[in-house]
């Protein structure tokens, strides 16, 4: 249901000329509905990974691998003390999309944990605002 609400939600910006360049932002588990959403639409031009996941990364057999072929550039963000979602999980995200051929960059933001830019904490006050440089740079790198 969520993903047909987010489809529909950028087949609207796209139809009534609010946005010509989409770049899907995923958090924690909307990070696993954003890999959803770039296998399915191919006008997604970036996407922004933080503290998340790929459905099925753990899987062994080629149905993740052959789910992230040819996806739009895409931004891992992780905190090193990630007790939600362990940044294991952002280097094996990083592997599969770059041994796919995908553009793929990865930052790994250290002293801070999950969901660090909702937080008040001054090591993830500082991670917020590198955060939003990485991004900068990654989207004008990419769009």
């Amino acid at each position: 249901m969520c993903q047909k609400n987010v489809s529909a939600a950028l087949d609207y910006l796209v139809q009534n000329n609010l946005s010509k360049t989409l770049v899907v932002f995923g958090f924690s588990k909307g990070a696993g509905l954003g890999f959803e959403i770039i296998n399915q639409r191919k006008d997604v031009v970036a996407f922004i990974e933080f503290y998340g996941d790929v459905p099925g990364a753990d899987s062994k057999d080629n149905e993740i691998r052959k789910a992230t072929e040819n996806l739009p550039p895409l931004l891992i963000i992780h905190g090193e003390k990630d007790k939600v979602v362990a940044v294991k999980k952002a280097n094996k995200i990083y592997s599969i999309m770059s041994n796919n051929g995908n553009t793929v960059e990865k930052l790994i933001i250290p002293k801070v944990g999950h969901a660090f830019p909702l937080s008040k904490d001054i090591n993830d006050l500082n991670a917020t605002e590198t955060c939003k440089i990485e991004i900068e740079i990654f989207l004008k790198k990419h769009l």
